[in-house]
């Protein structure tokens, strides 16, 4: 995996398997569609925002961490996943923790 950039833009070269961090710009019935400065916008599934009470936690305008996992699906969309980026973040956290308490 690549190491967390949250500020990824258009102008630097994506990659897959970086972070970006994007803006919800609208909430489908299956899907979130998030700006992350890409030249197409990405989805997540909406399953990856749900909460412990069974409701989806995300709404247009919330600004998410995301995992880019394809830069094109057949839709011509960038393919993010929410829980990837998150396992990541707490894992390049914990980390350095572990390696120091060895």
């Amino acid at each position: 995996m690549r190491r967390y950039s949250p500020k990824a833009s258009a102008k630097t070269a994506v990659k897959e398997g970086e972070i970006l961090r994007g803006t919800v710009i609208a909430v489908g019935k299956d899907y979130a569609i998030v700006d992350v400065g890409y030249k197409s916008e990405g989805q997540v599934p909406l399953e990856e925002f749900r909460q412990a009470d069974g409701s989806i936690g995300v709404k247009p305008g919330d600004v998410v961490d995301v995992l880019l996992e394809s830069r094109e699906n057949d839709a011509g969309m960038c393919v993010l996943s929410k829980e990837k980026a998150d396992r990541f973040k707490v894992w390049t956290r914990s980390a350095p923790r572990a390696s120091a308490t060895s």
